[in-house]
């Protein structure tokens, strides 16, 4: 069953790179669609195997630094992931960039960036449901699937997990893909050195979040110089 599983979630990357988010009309309705089909995809693999969300990888790798500590490693980590998100509330980058007439922002088409308060906190749920799916099935999970198919531990179990992640993002391009891969990596290590999906969980959403803050921004700049 684990095989079953853990071949049914690579599959699942390999189509979510070739597929971009179609317009749907409704931003909200897309945004609650996305969310049930990743509750649904959490729900089954619980019931397929409920023993991986009880696994424990953090006794089959832990970081061994040769100057840095557990708590330094933390820290620095989480100052280079929090770097993107102080830059998404100033215009130090990509600042004469015309992002109202781009499609697609760092993946992310332009229609799907929610213009009402109703709209934004649903956005928020859409956004926070995202971060806590993945992090559930490609950290969690991923981890627990590979070490028990293929006995991975240590880095290779680290680097697998990463690139069927990133595999997810591919449709964001060569730099989404590379930012992907960056990030897995780091939220895996964040992961192994607290013992917890939390932090990962919340570096992640800080990262997203700074992304939609950023894009926001420069577009409603842009169209009150249009208007």
């Amino acid at each position: 069953m684990e095989w079953l599983v853990l071949l049914l979630i690579i599959a699942a990357a390999i189509n979510a790179s070739r597929v971009r988010p179609q317009y749907v009309g409704n931003r909200i309705a897309f945004y609650k669609k996305h969310l049930g089909v990743q509750f649904i995809i959490v729900v089954v693999v619980l019931f397929l195997v409920p023993a991986v969300f009880w696994f424990s990888p953090f006794e089959i790798w832990k970081p061994k630094t040769l100057f840095l500590d557990d708590v330094d490693w933390l820290s620095i980590l989480i100052s280079v992931s929090s770097v993107n998100f102080i830059f998404s509330f100033t215009n130090l980058i990509y600042k004469n960039r015309d992002l109202l007439h781009e499609s697609v922002i760092f993946g992310l088409p332009n229609y799907l960036l929610p213009s009402t308060w109703k709209e934004w906190w649903i956005f928020t749920c859409f956004i926070s449901g995202g971060v806590v799916f993945e992090e559930l099935i490609f950290r969690l999970v991923l981890f627990g699937l590979l070490y028990e198919t293929l006995g991975l531990t240590s880095w290779p179990l680290i680097v697998s997990a990463t690139i069927i992640f990133s595999l997810g993002h591919a449709y964001q391009g060569i730099k989404g893909l590379v930012s992907s891969s960056l990030m897995g990596i780091l939220f895996a290590i964040i992961y192994l050195i607290t013992e917890t999906l939390w932090w990962p969980i919340a570096i992640h959403a800080i990262h997203n979040y700074s992304i939609v803050v950023y894009s926001a921004r420069r577009i409603i700049a842009k169209q009150r110089e249009v208007s």
